[in-house]
């Protein structure tokens, strides 16, 4: 956000009209003016005016309030706001009194990178506020980190000196004395940075005199910093209902990710002599213990950020362990041994840690935000392997900005569908499925924004969960894309389309009702049971999750195909009349063969996958919502997001907004020529995992997979 200086001078002649130099004013900034006006020359008494303030190439001038020492009238400080939409003439500045005043000055900046939204500045002006010190200094107390401060100070009299505090920088100086024995004052302007070190936005000057000051914060643009994304992020918070029986809750993943072990894994990835150090003596360490990790500099443990540490390739990776394992008895593995077993992520264990531990059970009700400006999104676009396809799409939208709300669960539960052939599935393979220790979803929200400016408008929703199928026809799915891995699925609607009924989503002001089934965390815009897939084409696990897949996976050396010990099982049932008809029971005898006699590595099978979560209905459960909304229907159990900005606790920082330059717990911007950050696994790798279904999520990359989820929706013609 820089600042850049049009116009400051004074006048010490008598006028009821002051002008400025000619300037010119640069569309999508915000401008500041700032003036002092004395009282005329004649008998005491009278007082300084405010002016009104116009100009002749079309801008508007809105006030942002005025005020005079309290004890003394002579003098006036009036503060002025414009924004200029689109290209426009240079011209003067002038300010207009009701009657003659003794001498005026005046200070006209303008800054770029702020929030053009609203009227003539007004969505960029945060705050304004106006004071009437008295004495030798004046300390306004505003010290944001992440927005830019602006002050204007009056000073009456013959000021000798006057200095801004620590960190800020003055902009202009300008006395003003009547020539013919009016009031006379100083005007000075200065902003302070966005800052942890600068002193708070301040004045001292001499000799001791009354004054008065008008103070404000710069909202930036999104995309330019925490102070633009951060509002705009609230205007679009979520609304979640959660079911029930739901065991966890977003939460602020820097807090899990301190008190997680980080492991070494190297291929292959679901064996446990790969882990901490392929051929290690047992037990085997992690690389950084439990509760040691310091994700930030400064802070106490462990640095993640070391190359080391974040090693990211296809022969070895870096995952997170907070809960440890459990056997298929279901008994806790928190060791890696020479005897141990570690097929499952034990979610117990992390949901006892987010109830006894105090930051982690205080992490909860936390979302992590994100903002991609135009400027960012087409670089991103570009660098993807679609970027043909996804590059003509985002061409046709009007200066699109998307939002990303990024919700971190400590674990994910995917059971099978409970009415597979097969009948319910009650065992631990079924309960264990699709379940891991990390689970990220995302609720994104793409708005656009006409030329110069002007308010933000939603047009696509995109929500990660299950793909959205017709009940009769699972063939037919709405608009989505997966991620690389085919774990997190993202689908992608238009937001609110007229002639629709009902609207969806379902808004509050601007914040969407959004519901989330148990365990999956798969969101929808509507209540009840639905029809769904987790999975990607043909991998859904079969026979309640006895088989990972029913895709071909190669046999060990030397030993038969899949198809070659069907055969001999098949050819042996039918010699005794045992298979009628054959086409029929193909599927099932296969799952015998390996669930009973455990002769098939993996098996293909008619499960397509089919999943009916059940999305709670408002006030069903517990409900998560922006601080000023409140509503009969959300129930009696509610709880108000807890995300914010520079929050400390016990020397730790925590943000919400995402920044990926200096929060290393991210993975670096998609694209990147050189990636950085952790790109690893938020939860355990397990045992006997050949497609990572049961290890922990990577941090999916949200941009790509909804521009993918609407190039397919515009592919189909469903949106």
């Amino acid at each position: 956000m820089a600042r850049n200086k049009l116009a400051a001078s004074r006048s010490n002649f008598p006028t009821t009209a002051y002008s400025t130099v000619s300037f010119k004013p640069t569309a999508g900034r915000l401008v500041l003016a700032f003036v002092l006006s004395t009282a005329p020359p004649g008998i005491g008494g009278l007082a300084a005016l405010s002016p009104t303030a116009a100009s002749t190439n079309g801008v508007t001038w809105e006030s942002l309030g005025a005020a005079s020492p309290a004890d003394m009238q002579q003098v006036r400080l009036t503060g002025f706001r414009a924004m200029a939409r689109t290209d426009v003439a240079s011209a003067v500045l002038t300010f207009t009194f009701p009657t003659l005043q003794g001498a005026c000055a005046w200070s006209v900046f303008e800054y770029d990178g702020v929030d053009t939204g609203g009227t003539n500045g007004s969505a960029a002006v945060l705050s304004p506020t106006l004071q009437t010190p008295s004495g030798t200094s004046y300390d306004s107390g505003r010290n944001p980190a992440d927005r830019v401060t602006v002050g204007a100070i009056a000073l009456a009299g013959n000021i000798s000196a006057v200095t801004p505090g620590t960190g800020s920088s003055e902009v202009d100086k300008e006395p003003a004395v009547s020539s013919f024995g009016g009031g006379s004052g100083l005007l000075h302007t200065q902003d302070r940075p966005a800052s942890t070190t600068a002193e708070s936005l301040r004045w001292t000057w001499t000799p001791k005199t009354e004054a008065a000051a008008l103070v404000l914060d710069l909202k930036g643009a999104p995309g330019s910093g925490p102070e633009g994304d951060e509002a705009l992020l609230r205007q679009y918070e979520p609304i979640l209902f959660m079911h029930p029986q739901e065991s966890f809750f977003p939460s602020d993943a820097k807090r899990y990710l301190e008190h997680c072990a980080l492991w070494r894994a190297q291929a292959p990835f679901d064996a446990k002599d790969s882990w901490g150090g392929l051929g290690s003596p047992y037990p085997r360490a992690p690389m950084i213990a439990r509760d040691q990790i310091s994700a930030r500099a400064g802070e106490p443990g462990t640095t993640l950020d070391t190359p080391a540490n974040l090693v990211d390739t296809p022969a070895e990776e870096r995952f997170l362990e907070l809960g440890g394992w459990k056997d298929k008895t279901e008994a806790t593995q928190q060791s890696v041994t020479a005897t141990s077993t570690h097929p499952y992520a034990d979610r117990g264990e992390i949901a006892k840690r987010y109830s006894s531990v105090a930051e982690l059970k205080d992490s909860r009700f936390w979302y992590h935000g994100e903002v991609f400006t135009q400027q960012r999104l087409r670089p991103l676009l570009d660098a993807a392997p679609e970027s043909d396809v996804l590059g003509r799409h985002f061409s046709a939208l009007k200066n699109p900005t998307l939002l990303c709300y990024y919700l971190f669960y400590p674990a994910h539960e995917q059971p099978p569908d409970p009415t597979s052939p097969f009948g319910p599935c009650s065992n631990v393979e079924a309960k264990e499925a699709g379940a891991c220790g990390g689970d990220w979803g995302c609720f994104a929200v793409l708005l656009e924004q006409d030329d110069g400016g002007g308010p933000y408008t939603p047009s696509y929703i995109g929500l990660t969960g299950e793909q959205v199928v017709l009940p009769n026809d699972y063939t037919i799915k709405r608009p989505h894309a997966f991620d690389d891995e085919g774990r997190i699925n993202m689908t992608v609607e238009r937001w609110r389309p007229s002639g629709t009924s009902p609207l969806l989503p379902d808004v509050v002001a601007d914040h969407p009702k959004i519901s989330v089934a148990r365990g999956s965390h798969s969101m929808s815009m509507t209540a009840g049971k639905q029809t769904g897939m987790p999975y990607t084409d043909g991998t859904a696990p079969q026979d309640c999750g006895h088989f990972d897949t029913p895709s071909m996976i190669p046999p060990h050396p030397g030993e038969p195909t899949i198809w070659e010990d069907l055969a001999v099982v098949l050819a042996k049932m039918a010699a005794g009349g045992i298979l009628h008809p054959l086409g029929a029971v193909v599927g099932m005898v296969a799952g015998l063969v390996e669930r009973f006699d455990g002769g098939l590595d993996i098996v293909g099978g008619p499960e397509p996958g089919l999943d009916n979560p059940d999305y709670p209905a408002a006030g069903s459960g517990l409900t998560i919502k922006p601080t000023d909304v409140s509503l009969p229907e959300f129930g009696s159990q509610v709880e108000d997001w807890r995300s914010q900005q520079g929050l400390d606790v016990q020397g730790r920082r925590y943000d919400f907004v995402v920044d990926r330059t200096t929060q290393k717990w991210w993975p670096s911007e998609p694209g990147s020529p050189a990636p950085a950050g952790y790109r690893g696994r938020w939860g355990p790798r397990v045992e006997d995992d050949p497609l990572g279904r049961r290890a922990g999520m990577r941090f999916p990359d949200v941009p790509r997979m909804f521009f993918l989820a609407l190039a397919d929706g515009k592919a189909k013609s469903q949106l």
